[in-house]
């Protein structure tokens, strides 16, 4: 079997930095002309009353102090509080191929090599934003790359899934250099209406570039474990369904809403996966000079990481949540490309964890 490496990475951030205080200012006016439009209802118990939010907050709760948007029109509009896009026509390059080129492009300037000379792309998120033809076709297209490109959807845990999909490609010699591409909206998932989940997401594409020979500041791609489990907890019911049920067409189950998380079991629980996959491999957790967790939430992760590594320092456990939000299957591999920091023969882990329910890790050794 041909062994995989990891050989560059790339990213990118939309220009739209949007603050806690200019999402909760938005958020409050909209609240306000809510309970003033509904006091008659709210007044008699018919109508539950918006409360306020405020950045103490939303720091309190996720660490999160901004994100990045691929637009603010309209979502800091009280009226709309939903991105505003134009429709791209047909043939132009969709938003979501847009970002991934640029991704993409960076992680292959920076060991040199050219679209052409890819042979496997995946395009994976938690969400794409038109079923056929895949997106991963359209970027193959546009980066000049030849064989396979697929999209692939598991929610925050797809780039983690696709590396275990890729480097079985590549170790039975089906492919010799893949891309991993996850160009998330997390923007256009978010009800900006809801004091509970309006700052929890953000936009943002990464790209990895796994290859079958070490090249640039690579890591050898040790072993991929992935989970899955069926959970409500985290939801989001969009899909093309829904226009056969007008009645409920728009309501608010097609964007992202939670139940309240469970901290202590997503902890235990990634604990627990974390532990197995090193066990398989013959490792245990002191080994591991970095790990990287699902920037989804820091409070949740400052958890996990005193469960993994005791009293931790950052450079153990970087994260980028509180920069850049929640950026699903993308967070990983931004979080990664922002704070690497191994030397030759060190390890690290990343973890994803998210809706479905499922939890994927993959161990790396730095090899250059």
């Amino acid at each position: 079997m041909q062994p995989t490496f990891l050989n560059a990475t790339g990213i990118f951030v939309p220009p739209y930095c949007i603050s806690n205080q200019v999402l909760v200012d938005a958020y409050n006016r909209y609240a306000d002309y809510f309970n003033l439009e509904n006091s008659a209802s709210i007044d008699v118990g018919q109508v539950a009353a918006k409360k306020r939010s405020d950045n103490e907050y939303i720091v309190a709760h996720s660490g999160i102090t901004q994100r990045y948007f691929v637009t603010n029109e309209g979502v800091l509009d009280p009226d709309v509080m939903c991105p505003l896009l134009p429709e791209i026509d047909e043939e132009h390059t969709s938003l979501m191929a847009e970002m991934g080129v640029n991704a993409a492009m960076q992680a292959l300037q920076k060991v040199s090599r050219r679209g052409d000379q890819i042979d496997l792309i995946i395009v994976a998120a938690s969400h794409v934003q038109r079923p056929y033809p895949a997106l991963a076709i359209e970027i193959q297209h546009l980066l000049g790359a030849k064989g396979l490109a697929f999209d692939l959807c598991a929610a925050e845990c797809s780039a983690v899934v696709a590396m275990q999909l890729a480097s079985q490609a590549i170790g039975c010699g089906q492919a010799s250099r893949a891309l991993i591409i996850s160009p998330e909206i997390g923007s256009a998932q978010t009800d900006f209406r809801d004091r509970d989940t309006h700052y929890l997401l953000g936009d943002a594409c990464s790209a990895l570039l796994l290859e079958n020979e070490p090249n640039g500041d690579a890591l050898a791609l040790l072993g991929v474990h992935c989970a899955s489990q069926f959970s409500n907890q985290i939801r989001n019911n969009f899909g093309f369904l829904n226009r056969l049920a007008p009645d409920s067409l728009y309501g608010k189950d097609k964007l992202f809403h939670q139940t309240p998380p469970s901290f202590s079991l997503i902890v235990d629980a990634v604990a627990s996966h974390s532990r197995q996959h090193l066990s398989q491999l013959g490792l245990n957790q002191e080994q591991i000079s970095q790990v990287f967790l699902q920037p989804t939430n820091l409070c949740l992760n400052q958890q996990i990481g005193q469960a993994l590594l005791g009293q931790s320092k950052g450079r153990q456990l970087p994260d980028c949540v509180a920069q850049y939000g929640g950026t699903g299957a993308a967070g990983l591999g931004l979080s990664y490309h922002l704070h690497q920091d191994l030397s030759q023969g060190q390890y690290c882990q990343w973890l994803g964890f998210g809706a479905g329910y499922s939890i994927a890790s993959a161990i790396f050794q730095k090899a250059n």
